[in-house]
């Protein structure tokens, strides 16, 4: 009986972890993978996946990635194509 009230409490403070660490993270304005996901345009699992291979800027809170928006802007802007400007010819024009 009391080892499954341990397992219980240990579970409860894991749990707790979890929810106090991503309290702390929204209060340094980082955001989770599902919100980082959305704002770059990218499916979460691809993001997961970048951030396991370091390919885009990330902290890792527990084990969690987590992401500040500032570093995914520049992280976008590098990635940046300029648009050439197209010259019209007379024929294209018609």
């Amino acid at each position: 009986m009391l080892e499954k009230e341990i397992a219980e409490i240990k579970e409860d403070v894991r749990v707790l972890r979890v929810v106090v660490n991503d309290l702390v993270a929204e209060k340094k304005g980082l955001m989770n993978a599902k919100e980082a996901a959305g704002y770059v345009g990218l499916k979460h699992g691809t993001l997961q996946k970048m951030a396991q291979r370091e390919e885009i800027p990330h902290y890792r809170v527990n084990g969690r990635p987590k992401f500040k928006k500032a570093e995914l802007d520049r992280w976008l802007m590098r990635r940046r194509i300029e648009a050439r400007p197209r010259i019209m010819t007379s024929r294209k024009m018609a």
